[in-house]
């Protein structure tokens, strides 16, 4: 994968999670899988590490790609 650029990606936008956040921005967050509650600041919460990076790919996944590509173009 990727390592290069942004590492915290938010899949939860922080503009919408402020307006759940106290003035210290910190919120309530529920881990459904856990049953649990905890506290966090709004950077902390609703992220992913490189949640919007594209891996990288190998010779044979791009030739793959390239003629999947064209086989669609000539449709």
């Amino acid at each position: 994968m990727a390592k290069s650029g942004t590492k915290k990606q938010h899949y939860v936008p922080q503009l919408l999670l402020r307006r759940f956040a106290d003035a210290r921005e910190a919120l309530q967050v529920y881990d459904k899988a856990a049953d649990r509650t905890y506290g966090t600041k709004v950077r902390d919460a609703g992220h992913e590490n490189h949640f919007l990076s594209i891996p990288e790919l190998d010779g044979d996944e791009v030739s793959l790609l390239t003629s999947l590509i064209h086989s669609f173009s000539r449709a």
